[in-house]
């Protein structure tokens, strides 16, 4: 969880993800209903996509409705809102997701602000579905990675490679990237990005310092 909340650079690019889910929804509906991933037809004597990958573009889709809904209540609350729960779990997903999206979009500092919000996760069994309490930082940043996700499965985003996890950002501690025969490394969390020669660095220093520190424990 990141308690220190966002930074105003982060924060715009939770927002602008947010904003676009409604829109990540409907291409990932298209694919779904057409057989089409990155705008090509998938090369199959049916126009239906692989059962595999049917799941997951289905999957997503569901994410992006459950997570904002679970979160643009509570901001509702906060803000006096009008949302009923009961009218949006039986309205049709998509309008939902535009609802609380626009909601959530509009009143982010109000999101990055919850705390204690109950969100069903996966149990241990892989079948069943536990609560859990996260906040308002933990969903934004949901919402962000369901929205690279979308962009993933309709190949509306390059082949990245992930960079070694032992040298993570050094902004925010997220997971670094290259793209596909690009120079520059990019955290896939926050807006930090830097040439890939200035990342070896960095990571060089990062691993030789844990390095150190771990001789000088044993040594204690």
């Amino acid at each position: 969880m990141a308690a220190d909340g966002l930074c105003p650079t982060c924060t715009r690019v939770v927002t602008f993800a947010i904003n676009e889910l409604p829109r990540d929804y409907v291409d990932l509906s298209v694919a779904l209903a057409h057989g089409v991933i990155g705008m090509t037809d998938l090369v199959s004597a049916t126009k239906d996509l692989p059962t595999p990958l049917r799941i997951n573009v289905a999957a997503v889709a569901a994410e992006m409705v459950r997570i904002a809904t679970v979160f643009a209540e509570p901001v509702a609350e906060l803000l006096h809102i009008d949302w009923d729960t009961q009218k949006m779990d039986h309205a049709r997903p998509g309008w939902t997701l535009q609802r609380a999206t626009r909601l959530l979009g509009h009143h982010v500092s109000v999101l990055l602000a919850l705390r204690n919000v109950d969100l069903q996760v996966w149990a241990d069994n892989g079948w069943d579905f536990d609560y859990g309490s996260t906040d308002g930082i933990d969903g934004a940043l949901a919402l962000l990675s369901l929205h690279h996700a979308s962009r993933g499965i309709l190949g509306l985003t390059k082949l990245t490679h992930e960079l070694p996890r032992n040298a993570p950002c050094p902004a925010c501690g997220g997971q670094l990237v290259r793209e596909n025969g690009a120079s520059e490394v990019h955290c896939v969390r926050c807006p930090v990005a830097f040439p890939e020669e200035e990342y070896r660095r960095l990571a060089l220093v990062i691993i030789s310092d844990r390095r150190l520190k771990e001789q000088q424990s044993g040594v204690a």
